[in-house]
């Protein structure tokens, strides 16, 4: 699935962007959740809602049975 978001986002322009992460509060929180973190819910559900509206996004390739979209 990543690869398929990053294939379908090369096409995407850059720009530049700046943040401060405080990456200990956030691996302190995540230590102390017992299931998927709060953050791969948002990435999941977000590449949802855009997959709903670009229809390239809602392929993937398999190999087995057969290779196909």
């Amino acid at each position: 699935m990543v690869a398929d978001f990053v294939w379908a986002a090369s096409d995407i322009g850059e720009f530049p962007s700046r943040a401060q992460l405080a990456f200990r509060d956030l691996m302190a929180a995540r230590g102390q959740t017992g299931g998927s973190s709060f953050l791969d819910s948002n990435v999941r559900q977000g590449f949802a809602l855009v997959a709903a509206e670009i229809p390239e996004l809602r392929r993937i390739y398999l190999r087995l049975p057969w290779p196909h979209l």
